[in-house]
């Protein structure tokens, strides 16, 4: 890392900088390691309030601010992917599981409201064209959500020709200890409920995907 700053006095209230790193990675609490590359921030610092800008690679960037000044932070953020090709996006691709192969072009945004990390409002927008899952392959893939930090309600778009489907549903942290808070929606105890039809699939085109899932779940046993 490298990191290049301008400090007014006192120095800790009072500075801006430039952070980068040609590649850094983190490992999550199940010993995941995510590799990043070409990452740069700008921030600043002033008035108990920490700005920024950040860019990884040449498809991802955003924006943040965080306001100390309240007896609860409040954060603002914003992260977009500019359009790119899932093959060549290995940022993105690692955060797939590894048994699903997607190919295609992604592009989004998740921005997250004004407001504590305990509330956490957001809403995200993504799209898929020209894609594939596995066998599958399919012309638009749309996935859009909104929520907090305890509950996100997501829904799903996908056409391939005349086929059409779509998903709803909710993700929601599990209900919490009497007098707990409840806890985020990414939790591993999260409840997931869901519905959506689909409208004029060939059999043989959803056989062509359970054919692989079958077979992946035949290696995962043997």
């Amino acid at each position: 890392f490298t990191w290049n700053a301008q400090t007014g006095d006192p120095w800790f209230l009072d500075w801006k900088g430039v952070f980068a790193s040609p590649l850094f990675a983190l490992e999550d609490a199940n010993q995941n390691t995510y590799r990043f590359t070409d990452f740069s921030a700008n921030a600043t610092f002033k008035d108990s309030t920490l700005k920024g800008s950040l860019a990884l690679g040449k498809n991802i960037s955003g924006s943040c601010s965080v306001d100390l000044a309240p007896a609860e932070p409040q954060l603002e953020a914003d992260l977009r992917i500019a359009p790119a090709l899932l093959a060549e996006s290995p940022m993105i691709g690692q955060f797939l599981p590894d048994s699903l192969r997607a190919s295609g072009m992604i592009s989004g945004e998740v921005k997250i409201a004004k407001g504590t990390w305990q509330t956490l409002p957001l809403e995200g927008h993504f799209a898929v064209a020209d894609g594939k899952i596995l066998n599958y392959d399919f012309d638009k893939l749309k996935l859009d959500l909104t929520g907090n930090r305890s509950k996100v309600s997501p829904s799903l778009y996908l056409q391939r020709e005349d086929a059409t489907y779509s998903l709803s549903g909710t993700l929601e942290s599990a209900a919490p200890a009497s007098g707990g808070s409840a806890g985020p929606f990414w939790a591993p105890d999260s409840r997931i409920n869901l519905n959506g039809p689909l409208a004029k699939e060939k059999l043989s085109n959803i056989l062509s995907l359970l054919n692989v899932f079958k077979s992946e779940i035949g290696r995962a046993h043997v």
